[in-house]
């Protein structure tokens, strides 16, 4: 049993950002029955709540051996869902402190500090032979224990002192005091009452819309437009287009083709980085920014197709991710379904190619042969960022082609590639 809370332990960056994914997921999906609706009171939405979310993110955090960087992660993600939850807007700045003197609910840095005290006290009353109690006593020292790189280098039982020290309460007290359920129960009460990190008062980072779906949030009424997002890695924000109309609203675009006046037959370093600055008519948001807004939730794509007789179509991936630039913005998407036909997921796992950095599994370099810049296998089933032909073309494969509506042989005159939480 000692090795999952240790694996915790010297993983626990990792599991809380999963954490902080699943807990997000579950956030969206009481959107539409729970959080939006005025006429259930803020009680029983903060009681669903810390039922449902709090409970999911904070799965195993008596093992978390946290930093205050990793705490204010927890803070930041608790503090924008109670944003939503009570409606409070960001453009208001009404400060972390003020939502939850307002609400009562306690940062939930607060929350897993409890749960590693009181679990701290059921180790304490194992029986000495309990191989659990080893943990009390780890030294990395004496156990000829090497820490992991990237492993952070606060020990649990560093962590439980900490807690313990903010209510004034030392290692020997407590370990006296843990036979007493009654008392160490009080001793809980108290670190649940801890007062908020500066990091988490000041974290106005944190308040503002990571993506459109953040923003159709704030207000249901936003219409379609260029709008600020900032990204939870604190880089700071950038503008992307907002699609509040297509099946509900919240996608963040990342690629937009309609008239052929923007040149796509571009190098690694206009994808990597965006183009052009006019976000109203054709571009491509940029790898580094789609990495930045892909790695904060669990997301889904959307890709919206018309032909020149202005049919329309779509595909829709149930999740998207891609990796960072040091594996070349690989690509990996969930399962399909729409109208379209399924011209993505031969390109799934696969790494970004362009003209002049050739990442494909062909003898050639698929980029240059045709004429785009894509997630390219040997060569490709689609090529949104091609040349654009509009329409039918005699060159081969190298137009805005999507094969399995229109072949390799139809450009198409528009295309939209976007992103939103999924549900």
């Amino acid at each position: 049993m000692i090795l999952a809370p240790v694996h915790s332990i010297f993983l626990c960056k990792p599991e809380i950002n999963q954490r902080r994914a699943q807990a997000s997921a579950v956030l969206q999906s009481l959107w539409k029955p729970l959080w939006r609706h005025r006429h259930i009171s803020l009680q029983t939405k903060q009681r669903v709540y810390n039922s449902s979310v709090i409970s999911v993110l904070l799965y195993g955090s008596e093992t978390w051996a946290m930093n205050n960087t990793l705490a204010a992660r927890l803070d930041g993600f608790d503090s924008r869902a109670l944003r939503r939850i009570t409606g409070t807007r960001w453009h208001e700045r009404v400060r972390n402190t003020e939502l939850r003197e307002q609400t009562g609910q306690p940062p939930a840095s607060s929350l897993a500090a409890m749960r590693r005290v009181r679990w701290y006290g059921h180790v304490l009353r194992l029986p000495p032979e309990h191989p659990t109690r080893a943990l009390l006593d780890f030294n990395p020292k004496k156990a000829g224990w090497r820490r992991p790189r990237g492993a952070p280098r606060t020990r649990w039982m560093d962590v439980v002192t900490r807690d313990l020290q903010s209510i004034n309460i030392t290692l020997h007290q407590a370990q006296q005091a843990a036979t007493n359920r009654g008392w160490w129960r009080t001793i809980n009460i108290h670190v649940y009452c801890i007062t908020p990190t500066s990091a988490d008062e000041n974290d106005t980072e944190a308040d503002k819309p990571q993506d459109c779906q953040d923003i159709l949030d704030n207000d249901e009424t936003t219409p379609s437009g260029v709008y600020m997002v900032y990204p939870r890695d604190n880089l700071g924000g950038f503008l992307v287009f907002c699609d509040m109309d297509t099946d509900g609203g919240g996608w963040t675009l990342f690629q937009r083709r309609q008239d052929g006046t923007v040149d796509f037959f571009r190098g690694w370093a206009d994808y990597k980085t965006g183009f052009p600055s006019n976000l109203n008519g054709e571009f491509w948001l940029g790898n580094d920014n789609l990495y930045r807004l892909a790695v904060q939730k669990v997301y889904q794509l959307r890709v919206d197709m018309e032909d020149v007789e202005e049919k329309h179509v779509y595909a829709a991936y149930s999740t998207f991710v891609i990796s960072p630039e040091s594996q070349n913005y690989k690509l990996h998407i969930g399962t399909y379904s729409g109208t379209s036909g399924n011209s993505l997921t031969g390109h799934d796992g696969k790494p970004f190619s362009t003209k002049d950095r050739d990442n494909d599994e062909d003898s050639v370099n698929c980029a240059q042969s045709y004429k785009g810049a894509w997630w390219y296998v040997d060569c490709h089933s689609s090529n949104l960022n091609g040349l654009y032909h509009l329409g039918p073309h005699e060159s081969n494969a190298d137009g805005v082609n999507w094969n399995r509506w229109k072949g390799y042989n139809y450009s198409l005159k528009r295309t939209e590639m976007k992103i939103r939480p999924a549900p």
